[in-house]
């Protein structure tokens, strides 16, 4: 059961409020800097050229495709949250031309002078045209998802055979602990889904099953947060310069065989299977 559409609704407000905080502050922020690095290595894996079609599952309020808007000339974006849609067109990207419809192929023919197309949707039951988007995203998506396989075969659906999915989930071994400590917490009954969201983690081989069942191909697959995941470092990282010597480390650790068990984020490209 996901509880993500009650939970995000009702704190989209404070959502866009913390990164526009977080943006302002004067205090170095390690969690927000590692966001915005995990960011900018999905957009490079993406490849995103100019006039790609290029959508976003879970688009939030919007902050992705922000950054995508820089490379392409208009952008689509779902979400299965209708007040996080809102924040995009009232807060992150007020000053675009944003429409929220309930078509994305009435909408792209309607509109096409918007540069942000959205639609309430959720990628458990997602509802997207067929071969129609060139680059498809999800950032902090997928660790919302209980039923993880399906969602992936949602997304083979309607995809074209020469797209790209990018995604990030978060391993269940990360050296942060969290995904093992929630995931205590919730078999005990200690999780409250009135309060916090319900969240899911895999292992990299369950992840690679899930792909493959799904009818999709790994084309790249990199691991992130090894140091940035554990809250004592992040303590020491006060500044730039220290962020960007642990961040250079951290991806060559990340990377090692054995260390890179314990990284906290997957990020991976896939494509459709060629067998299928």
């Amino acid at each position: 059961m996901e509880n993500a559409k009650e939970y995000y609704d009702k704190t989209s407000r404070e959502y866009v409020q913390k990164w526009q905080d977080m943006d302002r502050q004067s205090t170095f922020n390690a969690s927000f800097y590692f966001r915005k690095k995990i960011m900018e290595t999905v957009l490079e894996m993406a490849r995103v050229e100019k006039n790609d079609r290029v959508v976003e599952l879970g688009c939030g309020t919007g902050l992705v495709l922000r950054e995508l808007l820089k490379k392409t000339g208009r952008v689509f974006g779902t979400d299965i949250s209708p007040e996080m849609l809102k924040r995009v067109q009232d807060s992150t990207l007020k000053d675009k031309k944003v429409v929220i419809a309930e078509n994305f192929l009435e909408a792209d023919a309607r509109h096409r002078d918007a540069e942000v197309l959205l639609m309430p949707n959720g990628i458990s039951k997602l509802d997207l045209p067929k071969n129609y988007f060139d680059k498809m995203l999800s950032v902090e998506v997928l660790r919302y998802v209980d039923d993880l396989e399906n969602a992936l075969c949602n997304v083979a659906a309607v995809m074209k055979m020469d797209s790209r999915y990018i995604f990030t989930i978060t391993n269940f071994w990360s050296s942060s602990l969290f995904p093992v400590k929630f995931s205590i917490r919730k078999i005990l009954g200690l999780v409250n889904p009135q309060k916090e969201l319900l969240q899911y983690f895999v292992t990299e081989r369950s992840i690679r099953r899930y792909l493959k069942n799904a009818g999709l191909e790994v084309v790249e697959f990199r691991k992130m947060g090894l140091l940035f995941a554990k809250p004592l470092i992040k303590k020491f990282i006060k500044n730039q310069a220290a962020a960007e010597k642990i961040y250079k480390l951290d991806k060559a650790l990340s990377g090692k065989p054995i260390l890179g068990k314990f990284a906290d984020t997957f990020v991976v490209a896939v494509k459709k299977s060629a067998s299928l």
